[in-house]
């Protein structure tokens, strides 16, 4: 999945606003919004050219094919991409991280009025629990950025499974749709979506038990 193209929408300078501003807003408030845009738009689209990028580190097609999920200790794990792969990801695009205890980390980014939380259990140096937590006014509808961060999340394990990738995604964005708490079990890992909070969206994939 790769981020969104960053360009100014509907407008020629970064002090345009973007489609749907209401008029009159003063210039700095139009810039602001703008830049808010901007470093989404950004973030998502480093992150999406991360996850375009695992693949490349799968040893054949056959097991890109067909493996999800690899064993580690007593849970499954996404296969070969490294939980600090992630990390430096979101350091490089501005997330301070910290190792809140041993193998979880956490990565906190604000945006203007946008929160983005991520966590990230290891286990080996693999990934086997990821969440991200998004914060808005509740006011406010998930934008498509916030939308294209949850889901480059969401598909983690499955990059070079299109079709997997497909189904989750379709059953994310139905749930935020729908507004809903819900749980499933795809692909070998149990999803949570929490949208019961007003101004905020949890999703958590978690390596299942073995």
């Amino acid at each position: 999945m790769t981020g969104p193209a960053v360009s100014p929408p509907g407008g020629t300078t970064p002090s345009d606003p973007p489609p749907g501003s209401p008029a009159g807003l003063p210039a700095t408030t139009r810039v602001r919004s703008w830049r808010r845009v901007l470093m989404v738009a950004a973030i998502v689209g480093l992150l999406g050219a991360l996850v375009a990028g695992v693949g490349a580190y799968l040893p054949t097609n056959r097991y890109q094919a067909t493996a999800t999920t690899v064993p580690c200790r007593r849970v499954v794990c996404i296969p070969v991409l490294k939980a600090s792969a992630v990390i430096d990801a979101l350091k490089a695009k501005g997330h301070p991280c910290e190792q809140e205890r041993d193998h979880h980390w956490k990565c906190e980014l604000m945006v203007g009025t946008l929160t983005f939380e991520t966590t990230i259990e290891e286990v080996e140096g693999l990934i086997s629990d990821v969440s991200v937590l998004v914060v808005r006014p509740p006011d406010e509808e998930p934008t498509e950025a916030v939308m294209d961060y949850l889901l480059w999340l969401a598909a983690l394990p499955y990059t070079a499974d299109e079709a997997l990738t497909e189904e989750i995604n379709d059953w994310v964005v139905d749930r935020i749709e729908a507004d809903e708490d819900a749980e499933a079990e795809i692909g070998g890992y149990n999803y949570y979506v929490v949208t019961s909070n007003p101004g905020s969206i949890r999703l958590r994939v978690i390596g299942a038990l073995r």
